[in-house]
């Protein structure tokens, strides 16, 4: 029962902020406060940093902040969008989606910004990636088949299978802890 929500809230037209508040909503705490859009938050698997998507000083770019020292630190600012990062096992890595090659794709960087793979080459649309708990598969949504769908792959880009085959929009795939199951969401 210590469980915390980490969330973006508008608290200003065009102003989104980071907070957390503890499972039964009590607490609210802004964790963020530079005035600008920020989105996609996403804790560490320690629980002491989270990784968002900032327009901070209007550029879009992957900042980390440590929550010990409340500070943030660029992870990318690669021309086009970056965005939707998750954390991989031992919060060296993550799993993000950048336009820097021209539409969006899935790579896996480490927190100095270096890319460590692209993991998707295609004219579609790749992006909610996320790992699973071991860090060795990587679930992500795409609409390479005309419409969102949620598709499976190693660490690698390697051993791609479409996961989903009902509903016209599935999106925002996340692992259980065990790693069996995978719940998203659904246009039926």
């Amino acid at each position: 029962a210590q469980t915390r929500i980490l969330f973006s809230r508008e608290t200003a037209p065009g102003v989104r902020e980071i907070f957390v508040v503890d499972y039964d909503g009590r607490n609210l705490r802004q964790i963020t406060r530079n005035g600008s859009l920020n989105l996609i938050p996403r804790w560490s698997r320690d629980g002491d940093r989270l990784c968002y998507t900032s327009y901070w000083q209007g550029r879009q770019r992957l900042l980390v902040l440590d929550g010990r020292t409340g500070e943030s630190g660029k992870v990318a600012e690669f021309g086009g969008l970056n965005f939707g990062a998750d954390w991989g096992p031992g919060d060296d890595e993550l799993v993000v989606t950048l336009t820097r090659d021209g539409n969006p794709e899935v790579y896996r960087i480490n927190l100095d910004g270096t890319i460590n793979a692209r993991l998707t080459f295609s004219p579609a649309i790749d992006c909610s990636a996320v790992f699973d708990p071991t860090g060795n598969q990587v679930a992500w949504t795409s609409d390479r088949t005309g419409r969102p769908q949620l598709f499976r792959m190693s660490r690698d880009g390697t051993d791609r299978i479409r996961l989903t085959w009902e509903g016209s929009y599935n999106d925002n795939p996340a692992w259980s802890p065990k790693g069996d199951r995978i719940a998203y969401i659904s246009r039926r």
